[in-house]
């Protein structure tokens, strides 16, 4: 059991950059030359047209944006929200 959560697997992981910041819980990261929608795993933050969405899209976009990242492909956790 990975992380506390049960029926977790792990399918596979790759790294790549990330070139778009969708808001502050979802980004876009370059894999194999063509961009990949990413959720930010256990992240919630309020859409980029809500109250305080600049905000969060403004400070993943500062840890994030530009940078190489591991992502990790996780099956069997149920939805997202």
């Amino acid at each position: 059991m990975a992380h506390g959560i049960a029926n977790q697997t792990l399918s596979h992981a790759w790294s790549g950059k990330v070139v778009h910041v969708v808001d502050g819980d979802a980004t876009d990261a370059e894999k194999d030359g063509r961009q990949v929608r990413i959720p930010l795993y256990g992240i919630d933050t309020p859409e980029s047209k809500q109250w305080y969405g600049q905000n969060a899209t403004a400070f993943t976009s500062a840890q994030v944006l530009g940078k190489t990242i591991d992502v990790k492909v996780r099956f069997g956790v149920g939805p997202r929200r």
